[in-house]
């Protein structure tokens, strides 16, 4: 069987609490910027290096590319909660386990939307902040606790997809 018919899986507290942080996120992602515009430079940081030292300006107009971009991301994501059986599964599908196994993967793509929504406004925010105070770094650390929000719940949800065959 490639893929079991989708089952009807109603909301959980925590599913609606996850998508309305997206959503919080993704309006904030639009209007932290629309509100600092007109206070920032011409140019603002628009690379950090591992360390966490500015080694790129552009024009503050860059400062809406990591809003557009989540808002694609959000809207991908989203539009993929609603199609689990097109996904690739890292275990076959069986009428047995499809209802497991699509709700696992719905649930891991709410929270990918929200942890790269986390991700991306704390960027906009360090950025914004780096250009009005006029900074050349910010801290080492914002990769490393980048890369653990999106890559915990990835393996997190891995592991309860294999252990739910």
């Amino acid at each position: 069987m490639k893929h079991a018919p989708m089952p009807i899986v109603p909301l959980s507290r925590n599913d609606k609490l996850i998508e309305v942080l997206a959503l919080i996120l993704l309006l904030a992602l639009w209007a932290v910027p629309i509100y600092f515009y007109g206070q920032l430079p011409l140019d603002i940081p628009s690379h950090f290096s591992a360390t966490g030292k500015v080694d790129g300006y552009g024009p503050k107009a860059m400062l809406f590319i990591l809003p557009s971009l989540y808002t694609l991301i959000y809207s991908l994501l989203s539009w993929l909660g609603r199609k689990p059986q097109i996904l690739n599964y890292p275990v076959a599908i069986t009428d047995a386990n499809a209802a497991f196994q699509y709700r696992n993967a719905i649930t891991l793509l709410r929270w990918l939307k929200a942890m790269v929504g986390i991700v991306l406004f704390v960027v906009v925010i360090v950025t914004i902040r780096t250009a009005l105070y006029a900074t050349n770094s910010i801290s080492a650390w914002l990769l490393p606790i980048s890369l653990l929000l999106i890559l915990v719940p990835v393996g997190y949800f891995l592991y309860r997809s294999f252990s739910g065959k």
